[in-house]
């Protein structure tokens, strides 16, 4: 939408979760090297709202700001107000969605839950479970 490399901050959030939540440089590299990807092709982790650019003017008659990202059950958990640790929300639609703020910590699921990051503002990240 912006016309240049700002677009893929905007549009990989999940992608970056895959090699963001790896705690080790080491485990990042085997990543990397599994599925080709050069490191410097890896999009730059960034808060969640912030300044990501704008749009280009042909695609709305004019430019307009992109000042957030959010990714479809984040925002949920965002837009539900799940601010404090402990606190669930659960979506249905094409899929039924359930993800639990764990705060600053990044827990490990011993049941097969998805460790994500929710949000990072501020620098801060907040971390859930979902599944």
């Amino acid at each position: 939408m912006c016309g240049d490399e700002r677009t893929e901050r905007v549009c990989l959030q999940r992608s970056r979760e895959v090699v963001a939540l790896r705690p080790q440089a080491s485990e990042r590299s085997e990543l990397l090297d599994l599925f080709g990807v050069p490191a410097a092709m890896l999009p730059e982790v960034r808060d969640s709202a912030g300044d990501f650019g704008r749009t280009s003017p042909e695609l709305f008659g004019a430019e307009i700001p992109i000042r957030g990202i959010a990714g479809d059950q984040q925002a949920a958990l965002f837009g539900q107000a799940a601010f404090e640790l402990g606190a669930v929300k659960c979506t249905f639609g094409t899929g039924a969605f359930a993800l639990l703020n764990t705060g600053p910590q990044r827990i490990h699921s011993e049941n097969r839950l998805l460790a994500t990051i929710g949000w990072r503002i501020d620098g801060r990240t907040t971390y859930a479970l979902e599944g």
